[in-house]
């Protein structure tokens, strides 16, 4: 906290997203970083460690975020 980024990990609280929507990882430049299907139950754990260090921003759903891989 702030950054939800922790060991090379995001954690992502599905709320109102279904198994198998997907969350989307984009560079600031806007290019499509990674995609990863949402898992059953109420978080999704997504390891971001192969991505390189930089700001990104997460789209799950109708929400969006900024974080940073370090």
């Amino acid at each position: 906290y702030p950054n939800p980024v922790t060991n090379g990990e995001l954690t992502v609280e599905n709320g109102d997203l279904k198994a198998g929507e997907r969350i989307l990882i984009y560079a600031l430049s806007g290019s499509l970083a990674a995609t990863y299907e949402v898992a059953a139950g109420a978080v999704t754990v997504i390891n971001v460690s192969r991505l390189p260090q930089g700001v990104y921003v997460v789209k799950a759903g109708a929400y969006a975020a900024r974080v940073s891989v370090y």
